[in-house]
């Protein structure tokens, strides 16, 4: 008889057994998963000795036992994600962030965020935002353009192609935005007004000691006074200009007729607190005067009058049912300005974050150059559950450094636990290559060496990092690395920038 015939009665005379094990002993075979599970672990079970066998015919030839035993993890177990692990992560056919021209990552592991972190002339706009911003054609788009460099490579793109809503903030040429964003539009109770005056105030008073605490608590609340007071005028005179207005007439002839409309307007409980600025000490007034001027300076830039006066028409809401492309266009030669950027964003997310339908769009922020703008407040608590309402955050950092001068040291770790992915371009400082070479681990490294007495082999061990802080900086131009969470590390090469991409070119219209 044949060996596939002996095998065909092995199985059939197994299957027998087991089925008599079943009718004699029904909850036992219940106990370990029934039949089909006997015979899995029958199957393991074998299979196992099989590669116990060839283990122990092999041990006479130490580089197959080697290979056979798999990697020493002695000193440590930090390797390279496997060809076929990578396909499971990195694919052309997922639908989340690009990571590099080709590959994608889920919309799974795209809502738990990602930070870009690569100094200035890495690459973060060329590499990964140009291609996230061209790719991500399902959803809606919240983008931060500094050089409004995505604006002219993808709207028309996006537009045509995809059938997206452009819209544009431009910060750079009022006269070529779509939008007016009037703060005071969103702003409606005390302790929104609250917030943004210190917005305003730590804008210009990010690090203040000694005395200037109080002074900036000063300007805080008379701000506050006077934004309430404003939200209380003509719907023309309801701007952040009018507050500069209004200070300017504090300790001057115009000042008794502010006395009337504080009291004419505003509840009992603000007048008491304005009562109580003027009641302060002449130099301690005047400190918080003239600190509650320096912080609204900006204000008195035409550009920024222009942005924001007028009713605003940015229907934040419909961007859920409509697919948008929101460009917020910078002037990197007004860095004064990007205060109302925090403000813009403080109001996106809290108007965003309405538990979304199925049907409803998820929106993808792409921040590029997120640390030239001020601390966004609460961001250490919102991103550990704007997820939850499908909103993903993409922030492009020129260094871990930058976040904790920004947030604080405490904040900016809060922040970076709640991102997922991360990917890292060449010529980091060298702190932050040592930050991604300890994060990336250590591995074991065999080699094998002579003896002094008898020149047999035998194997040594030793550790070192997978990739040391000098190779994560020295990386060449197309490397990156890939970290999300748990998962090994991906070390990416040969990424083309977009403008060498014929195909992402041709795609977009631009050849």
């Amino acid at each position: 008889m044949t060996f596939l015939g002996r095998s065909v009665e092995l199985a059939a005379l197994i299957l027998l057994v087991l089925f008599c094990l079943e009718k004699v002993f029904p909850k036992t075979v219940e106990r370990m998963g029934g039949i089909s599970g006997i015979v899995l672990r029958i199957v393991v079970l074998l299979w196992r000795l099989v590669v116990s066998c060839v283990k122990l015919l092999a041990m006479p030839f130490p580089h197959i036992f080697r290979w056979l035993r798999g990697p020493n993890t002695l000193f440590g177990a930090a390797r390279w994600l496997k060809f076929g692990e990578r396909r499971r992560v990195l694919s052309s056919r997922n639908k989340g962030h690009f990571i590099g021209h080709k590959l994608r990552i889920s919309k799974q592991r795209a809502m738990t965020h990602m930070a870009i972190v690569g100094p200035t002339g890495s690459g973060k706009s060329s590499f990964a935002y140009a291609y996230n911003c061209a790719g991500l054609t399902e959803d809606t788009q919240i983008i931060t353009d500094p050089k409004a460099e995505l604006y002219d490579l993808t709207s028309d793109y996006l537009a045509k192609k995809h059938g997206f809503r452009v819209l544009r903030f431009n910060l750079n040429d009022p006269s070529n935005s779509d939008v007016v964003f009037n703060p005071l539009d969103y702003f409606q109770d005390y302790s929104e007004i609250r917030l943004l005056s210190k917005i305003l105030v730590e804008a210009t008073y990010a690090k203040s000691s000694g005395d200037q605490i109080y002074f900036n608590s000063g300007a805080e609340k008379l701000i506050s006074i006077l934004l309430s007071l404003v939200k209380e005028l003509d719907e023309e005179r309801q701007n952040l200009m009018t507050v500069v207005d209004f200070l300017d007439m504090i300790d001057t002839p115009e000042q008794e007729s502010l006395d009337k409309l504080i009291k004419l307007h505003l509840p009992d409980r603000l007048y008491r607190a304005w009562v109580a600025y003027k009641s302060e000490g002449d130099n301690a007034r005047k400190s918080i005067t003239s600190s509650a001027r320096i912080a609204l300076d900006p204000l008195n830039d035409p550009t920024l009058q222009s942005a924001t006066s007028g009713k605003s028409n940015l229907d934040i809401p419909s961007f859920r049912r409509t697919k948008t492309a929101f460009y917020i266009i910078t002037s990197p030669a007004k860095p004064h300005l990007n205060f109302i950027l925090t403000v813009l964003y403080k109001v996106l997310l809290d108007n965003l974050m309405v538990a979304p339908g199925k049907k409803d769009l998820n929106v993808f922020c792409l921040c590029d150059e997120f640390a030239q703008m001020p601390a966004v407040p609460q961001l250490d608590r919102y991103i550990s559950y704007v997820r939850s309402f499908r909103i993903s955050l993409c922030v492009g950092l020129q260094s871990f450094e930058q976040l904790g001068l920004l947030y604080g040291k405490e904040a900016a770790q809060v922040i970076f636990e709640n991102i997922g992915s991360l990917l890292v371009m060449p010529g980091l400082s060298i702190d932050s290559a040592e930050r991604i070479s300890k994060t990336i681990g250590d591995a074991t490294v065999s080699y094998s060496e002579a003896g002094f007495a008898d020149k047999s082999k035998r194997d040594k061990h030793m550790q070192r990092r997978l990739f040391t802080a000098q190779e994560v900086r020295t990386m060449s131009d197309g490397e990156m690395i890939y970290l999300y969470r748990s998962l090994n590390p991906v070390k990416l090469s040969k990424v083309k920038p977009y403008f060498k991409n014929k195909r992402f070119l041709r795609t977009i219209g631009r050849r």
